[in-house]
């Protein structure tokens, strides 16, 4: 039988959680990404340095062109990386609204979540005196 979550979405007819407030899904793991990227830097360090052993005027050169031509594409790489970045700081901050929202209408609620030593002081300071301002 399916809990929490994994019940609402199921109740609801959705596949992801994202779906239920209305924002994109999760961006992909960019781990093999920057692993490219790191295997480009490495290569043009030692292209570059390369051209200070080269014999030839024309092999410094074929190598100094090589070099241009794979920076020109990690331009390109660094921005998709950027947009990327961008994707996952909106949908951190997507999910930060949520919670903050949950927690501003049901405060009772940030007792699961909230760290251990804070907890006490937000009882005292918010739960008991709102408690007392309702009554």
């Amino acid at each position: 039988m399916k809990h929490g979550f994994e019940k609402i979405k199921e109740v609801c007819g959705v596949d992801a959680s994202e779906q239920l407030f209305g924002f994109h899904f999760a961006p992909e793991h960019q781990c093999q990404f920057i692993d490219e990227l790191i295997k480009t830097a490495n290569s043009l360090e030692k292209m570059a340095a390369s051209i200070g052993k080269a014999d030839e005027i024309s092999e410094a050169q074929s190598t100094a062109h090589d070099i241009e031509w794979e920076i020109s594409g990690f331009h390109d790489k660094l921005e998709k990386m950027r947009k990327k970045i961008e994707s996952l700081r909106s949908w951190g901050e997507s999910w930060k609204h949520v919670a903050k929202t949950i927690g501003e209408r049901y405060p009772e609620t940030l007792s699961c979540v909230m760290e251990d030593n804070l907890y006490p002081l937000f009882e005292e300071g918010f739960l008991n005196v709102t408690n007392e301002l309702l009554l």
